[in-house]
């Protein structure tokens, strides 16, 4: 695939709630959070969030557009250390977090 400063990416991350934070925030008030911090230059096109199989882990997915994917991961990390650093998310913190060039998905035609 060829990449440009256009390329979307798909970016799952996984943030985690430390032992004293609160392990049942709504996965709207991350979704909120993020958009709320987003900057232009973030490039964001959505954004998605739900809680995890576990309580305190909440699973994460952007799609933002990106020269490559260590700068999608880049943008995707930026973003949720913003949203994280808000009183809402009190002790959570990124855990992982993978990217995917939209490109590369191999969807098949219904």
């Amino acid at each position: 695939m060829t990449e440009t400063a256009n390329s979307r990416y798909v970016v799952a991350a996984r943030l985690v709630a430390a032992a004293d934070a609160d392990p049942d925030v709504s996965p709207a008030i991350v979704v909120d959070l993020v958009w709320a911090h987003a900057r232009a230059a973030d490039r964001l096109d959505h954004v998605r969030a739900r809680a995890a199989d576990a309580p305190g882990l909440l699973n994460v997915v952007l799609i933002l557009r990106a020269a490559d994917a260590p700068e999608a991961l880049a943008k995707a990390g930026g973003l949720c250390a913003r949203a994280a650093g808000r009183p809402a998310l009190s002790g959570w913190s990124l855990d992982r977090i993978d990217a995917l060039a939209l490109a590369d998905l191999k969807i098949q035609a219904f």
